[in-house]
């Protein structure tokens, strides 16, 4: 079809198209077919409710309403987005998916900008150098999407199976939602789970001070 439709082309476009373009529909086409796999994979594993399950432990009071205890669960209190400060948030989406709010669980800009980070990487350490960018593509629905399922993240056919689970997670919530579920299941540390509880240990105030 395309040596038919270039035959009266002029030498250099014609023979361009003929190289370039049939490899190029080539990968789209399996592309297309990859990602129809993964995203038929990712509805089997999604599930709304795990995403939004937030276990955290049982605090136990006495007759007076003082606090005498914890039981099971996580280190953990569940904060509403209303009751985190807005100052954190901004900090939070600029340190880890600047473009949250442009794009659908998958930001290509980001992928490809870790790809070229990683070849810079690989030079480096090559030509014998020590110092190691470590900026990532992951958005914060890729993030909140290996924290809520099980697979394997490091590999290459995990983190497909990530971006599929994003894809999921972006079409079930608002960025409100992901936002707030982010928030409170991310491990900050120790055996820290959720932002109220990373205020508290680390700066002894709420997430709405920060």
């Amino acid at each position: 079809s395309i040596h038919r439709k270039t035959q009266h082309w002029s030498y250099f476009p014609k023979w361009t198209t003929r190289i370039i373009v049939p490899p190029a529909f080539l990968v789209l086409v399996l592309f297309a077919i990859l990602w129809s796999i993964y995203t038929s994979r990712a509805s089997i594993i999604f599930d709304k409710d795990l995403v939004a399950e937030m276990p955290s432990r049982s605090t136990i009071h006495d007759r007076n309403g003082d606090v005498i205890g914890y039981l099971h669960g996580d280190n953990r209190y569940l904060a509403k987005f209303e009751n985190v400060s807005d100052d954190f948030i901004k900090a939070l989406i600029a340190r880890e998916d600047t473009r949250f709010y442009q794009h659908s669980g998958v930001d290509l800009r980001s992928l490809g900008r870790a790809g070229k980070i990683m070849v810079s990487n690989v030079y480096e350490k090559f030509a014998g150098g020590d110092q190691q960018n470590q900026q990532g593509g992951s958005t914060l629905s890729m993030q909140l999407a290996e924290n809520s399922f099980r697979y394997d993240g490091k590999s290459i056919d995990g983190k497909f199976l990530e971006m599929a689970l994003a894809k999921k997670i972006e079409a079930n919530f608002t960025k409100k939602q992901i936002l707030e579920m982010y928030m409170n299941r991310i491990f900050w540390g120790g055996s820290i789970r959720g932002i109220e509880s990373a205020s508290r240990n680390y700066f002894e105030k709420s997430a709405s001070e920060l």
